[in-house]
């Protein structure tokens, strides 16, 4: 199943033939288009401006201007 490199490691040469159960073709999944709620999709965004995306920071800045004068955005320091 394998044979040796230059350097000895083992290469992975993958057989020709499948085993008889496994199905060769993927069947196609079309992709799901959610509808999020306006408070799933603001908690989305908190998530990602809490952990430093700065894209969301400044979406969220302009979303929600009151919570840029609080200092809601910066996440705790840990000591």
């Amino acid at each position: 199943m394998g044979s040796k490199s230059s350097d000895g490691l083992d290469i992975y040469v993958p057989s020709r033939k499948m085993p008889s159960g496994i199905d060769k073709r993927k069947c196609y999944v079309p992709p799901v288009l959610r509808t999020l709620r306006s408070e799933q999709a603001a908690l989305f965004l908190v998530g990602y401006a809490y952990v430093g995306h700065q894209g969301a920071r400044t979406l969220l800045e302009m979303l929600f201007p009151a919570a840029v004068n609080t200092n809601a955005l910066t996440p705790p320091v840990n000591l």
